[in-house]
């Protein structure tokens, strides 16, 4: 019969006693009408399933390994790494001089590099007109002074150590608690002017009086 079935003796001589897929399922029972012939439509549907299994399971191993190879390429990169060691940050407090700031301390401590907080200690404040400059935790200030003449022809300038300065003001003279503009003569002497600063000036050829009106003629200024 060749009615679209293979003989179930023919499946034996091509597959062998054994066959050729070990773990093919049973095969179903022989139909009482259909004789010994099997359904061809059956064995290669059983066979299917079994090479679907197979598949599966290949994949999995297959996926198992990519996992391995990833771990061992991760621990290659980790073993690959250069070990690194740290150097010290100094051996002396001189060496953490870059971390010196107002009102704070440096040292070296077991290799590195600390700061502390100066409280109390001397500072500047950078203001010319305190004096006694201290820390105050981070902060540093001064007592506040006032420098100032009473003269309008004078600079007064602090000196940052609670002292002060008055220098005359440029064109101006002062001199004896006065202030003179530059190119004034003195009230009681011809021969002296006003050339800027604290003290008169020469004024060499300036007319003057001698006091002898009978003996001199054409008094000048002369040093």
């Amino acid at each position: 019969m060749f009615r679209h079935h293979i003989s179930f003796c023919t499946l034996l001589v091509v597959l062998g006693p054994s066959g050729c897929f070990k773990d093919l399922p049973p095969l179903p029972p022989l139909d009482a009408d259909a004789g010994t012939e099997v359904s061809a439509d059956a064995v290669e549907d059983s066979v299917g399933a079994d090479s679907a299994s197979v598949d599966a399971t290949n994949s999995d191993v297959g996926a198992d390994n990519d996992i391995v190879d990833v771990a061992d390429t991760a621990a290659g990169d980790a073993d690959s790494q250069p070990e690194t060691s740290t150097e010290p940050e100094c051996s002396i407090a001189a060496d953490c001089q870059h971390l010196a700031a107002t009102c704070l301390t440096y040292d070296c401590v077991g290799g590195e590099c600390i700061t502390g907080v100066d409280d109390g200690g001397t500072c500047d404040d950078g203001d010319p007109c305190t004096s006694a400059d201290t820390c105050s935790g981070t902060q540093c200030a001064g007592t506040t002074y006032v420098c100032d003449d009473g003269q309008l022809c004078t600079d007064d300038v602090c000196d940052g150590g609670g002292g002060c300065t008055h220098p005359p003001t440029d064109g101006f003279c002062a001199i004896g608690g006065s202030c003179f503009t530059a190119g004034d003569i003195a009230p009681d002497n011809p021969c002296l002017v006003c050339n800027g600063g604290t003290t008169w000036a020469d004024n060499d050829g300036a007319a003057c009086e001698d006091g002898d009106a009978v003996c001199t003629l054409n008094d000048s200024c002369m040093g």
